[in-house]
């Protein structure tokens, strides 16, 4: 899950727009026109909206940040929010809000994938000494030294082949 980062003041807070978040704005606010509508313009009503908006996602920011195993953080109070949010701050607040939903609903591009990066494949390519090793490079020792079909290669993590391949070069 991804969260957009809202500071206010000495608060750090982490904007997830979850299933939950959803449903509760569902819930609270119905489901005609677009979800952001609440929130526009410079009324009274929109302010307490932006408010309960930033305090459902920040709940759920929070909740999303634990489950991934962060240290637990306060979760501020909706009325703390309404108290705390000054007139400049409800922009931003807004463009948070904003961001997180685009997030929400956005879905999880190959090339977003493709950046992350296999901190075990890394591991062995320090460790081999090669930056760029491809799939047949990582494979062709297994295959060869190992006698190993493809499949039984691709299962082994970079750890078991650093293993194994170890201990088959010192019997040689």
């Amino acid at each position: 899950m991804k969260t957009v980062e809202f500071n206010l003041g000495d608060m750090r807070l982490h904007l997830c727009m979850n299933g939950t978040a959803l449903f509760d704005i569902y819930e609270k606010f119905g489901r005609r026109g677009q979800l952001l509508d609440h929130i526009q313009g410079n009324s009274k009503e929109a302010f307490e909206n932006t408010c309960w908006f930033l305090w459902k996602l920040a709940e759920q920011g929070e909740l999303v940040r634990r489950w991934m195993g962060h240290r637990p953080r306060p979760i501020p109070l909706e009325r703390q929010l309404l108290a705390l949010l000054g007139p400049l701050d409800v922009p931003r607040a807004k463009e948070a809000i904003g961001e997180a939903a685009r997030l929400g609903f956005a879905m999880e591009t190959p090339q977003e994938r493709a950046e992350r990066i296999d901190l075990g494949l890394q591991k062995l390519k320090e460790a081999d000494g090669s930056d760029k090793m491809t799939m047949a490079q990582y494979l062709a020792p297994l295959l060869r030294l190992l006698n190993m079909n493809v499949h039984d290669a691709l299962m082994l993590t970079p750890g078991q082949t650093g293993d194994l391949l170890a201990q088959v070069t010192r019997k040689e």
